[in-house]
């Protein structure tokens, strides 16, 4: 037998005078019997005992006198402290989804703001028990299992709690009944929810009953005309339930479809279903397409890190600061990891609809934009200091080129791509341990330059790797016809305003890239939270 409470009155006859005097209505000492007998509950919340244990019967009545006996002399919900609950059940039915009476039922649901506890949530609890005990719902009072009251710190509820939530017929005039019995406005929503969908979170199938519901019984009013129709999608990764509208830019009927249609749900007033408009699908599906740039950033980052592991960068990360020159592979996890980051966010963003990681990615985005920018006018307005660094760069790398292959390969490649060597010319090699011509230097290549820097016979099936052996020993003239003479720099100019027109277009479309993906975000962001906005 469970335990009562406390406070539990032994005999309801000194209530009754209480009543008779302090009620709401002129008792007698005729007793009036209810219908039913029901049942008072009472639960604190206790973190420390199990959920069962919390839960204690105050008492039973079933006569009207009785009744406003007991409510005169317990405390009124709005005085109770959060994480207390009233509840009023039929004598027999516990107020848990475990009760075999309850389990395959449901309850209709009122969420209350918590500045209305102090205002409606009394008025609106006692008028609920009123529906109870009077039984107002008619023919279909025996669906009626009872109610309960939640009192909580972030808002109210209200649950009147039936027996068979597939009886739809029954729940749905239950459901008007109690709505007018309460007083509520029109645009006002309650929601329905089973048990079992409260139980497992989410149950779409029980879902879609309702949802096809609101389509057939006109539940939107006088903006039923402004539904299209429903759709339900069926994929691994998840569910979706979507409800089409005909008129996006009518945004009052747009929120209130909305607002029935998260009541009718019955969704908790946490839970945000957001609207889309058709155009703006494409929206995110330009977002979500950067996942392929997720893909394609793990690759270069990939390979990035594989190249250090060849080289043992990953066993010994000094390695990185000892080598003189530009390490390639920096160009590969650099950009492979931007664009892994950036993809990231902007397709897990689009798709969960987190704000934050769409502001991340179009902030982290708008920065990169800038930098760009900033370095396009840089570049304009410190030309010589430009050149110089350039010049004081490949000079670096020369110096490192036996040190690392991947920097050979890369100096090699854009020795013969823009036929030049060196940074001003050969001369330029000497500052090269392995090619100047100090008297100190037992090199073969001592006076020489790479094999990129020969001018290549197109007669010549293999490659003279010792072309450039003491070609810096000759004269100028005498060198021309063997080794590029023209520097890197000068070459790299020249190819500049040769293909100006096609590498500005690259950086422009770029730039446009980037803008047209930080509006996309910034639009997105706007959608979600004008949404947010409305519940």
């Amino acid at each position: 037998m469970r335990e009562e409470a406390p406070n539990s009155p032994s005999t309801l006859l000194p209530l009754r005078g209480k009543a008779r005097s302090e009620g709401p209505v002129e008792a007698t000492l005729e007793l009036h019997l209810l219908q039913n007998r029901w049942a008072l509950w009472f639960f604190k919340n206790d973190r420390s005992r199990a959920w069962q244990d919390n839960l204690q019967l105050v008492t039973k009545f079933d006569t009207a006198e009785d009744f406003w006996a007991i409510y005169s002399h317990i405390q009124l919900a709005s005085k109770l402290s959060s994480g207390c609950d009233y509840a009023l059940f039929k004598d027999g039915i516990e107020p848990m989804w475990e009760d075999a009476r309850n389990k395959r039922g449901g309850r209709w649901l009122v969420s209350l703001a918590k500045q209305q506890r102090h205002t409606e949530l009394d008025r609106l609890w006692l008028e609920t028990l009123l529906c109870l005990i009077g039984e107002s719902f008619e023919e279909y009072s025996q669906e009626v299992c009872g109610a309960v009251i939640n009192i909580r710190t972030k808002g109210d509820k209200i649950a009147v709690w039936t027996r068979e939530a597939e009886n739809q017929t029954g729940v749905l005039y239950i459901g008007r009944v109690y709505k007018g019995r309460l007083g509520l406005s029109t645009k006002t929503v309650i929601g329905y929810q089973a048990h079992a969908d409260t139980a497992t979170k989410s149950n779409i199938l029980a879902k879609n009953k309702f949802v096809l519901l609101c389509l057939i019984g006109e539940s939107f009013e006088e903006y039923s005309q402004e539904v299209c129709g429903a759709v339900i999608n069926i994929r691994t990764k998840g569910d979706k339930i979507a409800v089409w509208t005909r008129e996006a830019e009518n945004q009052t009927g747009v929120l209130y479809i909305g607002r029935v249609y998260k009541g009718r749900l019955g969704l908790s007033t946490k839970t945000v279903i957001g609207y889309q408009a058709h155009a703006d699908t494409a929206t995110k599906s330009n977002i979500l397409a950067k996942n392929k740039f997720v893909v394609l950033g793990a690759l270069f980052l990939a390979i990035g890190l594989w190249a250090w592991g060849e080289k043992g960068v990953l066993s010994n990360i000094s390695a990185l600061t000892d080598l003189g020159g530009l390490d390639p592979v920096w160009l590969f996890v650099v950009v492979g990891g931007i664009m892994s980051v950036l993809g990231f966010a902007g397709c897990i963003g689009a798709l969960r609809e987190n704000t934050f990681l769409l502001k991340f990615f179009s902030v982290f985005l708008g920065l990169i934009f800038f930098l760009e920018l900033a370095t396009g006018i840089l570049v304009f307005v410190f030309k010589d200091w430009i050149r110089d660094q350039l010049n004081l760069f490949i000079n670096n790398n020369v110096k490192a080129y036996r040190d690392d292959i991947d920097l050979q390969n890369l100096i090699d490649f854009a020795q013969e791509y823009w036929s030049c060597c060196g940074a001003r010319g050969p001369n330029d090699w000497n500052l090269n341990i392995y090619f100047n011509c100090t008297d100190l230097n037992p090199s073969r290549e001592r006076c020489g330059v790479p094999f990129s820097c020969c001018v290549r016979d197109p007669a010549e099936d293999v490659l003279n790797t010792q072309c450039g052996y003491d070609i810096r020993l000759k004269l100028e003239l005498e060198q021309q016809g063997s080794i590029h003479t023209k520097g890197c720099v000068g070459q790299f100019e020249k190819w500049l305003q040769d293909n100006l027109i096609i590498v500005a277009g690259v950086f422009v479309g770029i730039a446009l890239l980037q803008i047209f993906g930080i509006c996309l975000a910034q639009n997105l962001v706007s959608d979600i939270k004008a949404v947010k906005a409305n519940w």
